[in-house]
């Protein structure tokens, strides 16, 4: 005998709006009470969230980045003086550094492979990273010189990214 439950959960793109659309699923519910597993209230919100998750891993969203490039070569003036000592991207904000929150959200979107790009303090920033494999992902590095804005750290990732 088979126990069914009915997930409401949404479809990433509805009909090409870019909006989400409201669908119905009925579940057996092993498979339900295995989707909500997965939810832990704070990565994967809901029961909804964790189906969109769980089915864009599945289709291998062909349409998703595979690279995520961070800006991290900045002086954060912004931040000063705490950015006297600490560049911005190791800032703590919840007893984790900005990047780790940042890695975390890419993870969250299948996206493991991350290039930063450093300047300002970039020592700090790779001895405190590393190649990423204690956060989960693969981290690359391209340096900045001397500042050069945005697209600059672009074009110096320029050999790390196959897609637009």
């Amino acid at each position: 005998m088979f126990k069914y439950g009915t997930a409401h959960c949404s479809a990433k793109r509805g009909r090409g709006s870019g909006m989400k659309e409201r669908v119905t699923l009925t579940l057996d519910g092993s498979v339900l009470a295995e989707v909500d597993r997965k939810v832990d209230g704070h990565r994967i919100k809901n029961r909804s969230h964790a189906v969109e998750l769980l089915l864009m891993q599945a289709l291998g969203s062909a349409d998703m980045p595979k690279v995520a490039v961070i800006l991290a070569g900045g002086v954060g003036t912004r931040l000063q003086p705490i950015t006297f000592e600490i560049p911005k991207p190791l800032v703590l904000v919840h007893d984790r550094t900005l990047l780790e929150h940042q890695f975390d959200l890419f993870k969250k979107f299948g996206i493991k492979n991350i290039v930063l790009s450093i300047g300002y303090k970039g020592e700090k920033i790779k001895h405190a990273i590393g190649d990423g494999r204690r956060f989960g992902v693969n981290v690359s590095y391209v340096e900045e010189a001397k500042a050069l804005g945005t697209a600059g750290p672009l074009r110096l990732a320029k050999a790390f990214l196959s897609e637009t």
